[in-house]
């Protein structure tokens, strides 16, 4: 736990959720606040907030084997990270005051 999510973000390049349940995660909002892209289950409404390929990367519930691919398409797409995080951040501005 940190007082300091902005210090955190300034830190840390992506967030990586793999929830088996989930409502909207607060650390998903977050992540996307800051310009930062999301790897994250398709629990909750995940795919309410994040466009794969775009500002983040998605996996089905529970599959490893979706995990690692997953994984291997953000890794593929590091250079490309500030642009899907500057997407990220996009839709934070656009759906939230």
């Amino acid at each position: 736990w940190s007082s300091d999510i902005w210090g955190i973000w300034g830190s840390h390049h992506a967030l990586l959720l793999p929830s088996r349940r989930e409502g909207c995660p607060l650390a998903l909002l977050e992540a996307m606040s800051a310009g930062r892209p999301a790897i994250l289950s398709l629990a909750g409404g995940a795919s309410d907030w994040i466009r794969e390929g775009e500002s983040g990367f998605l996996f089905p519930v529970g599959d490893a084997r979706a995990l690692a691919a997953a994984l291997h398409r953000a890794l593929d797409r590091f250079p490309d990270w500030p642009v899907l995080g500057r997407n990220a951040r996009a839709i934070i501005d656009s759906r939230l005051p």
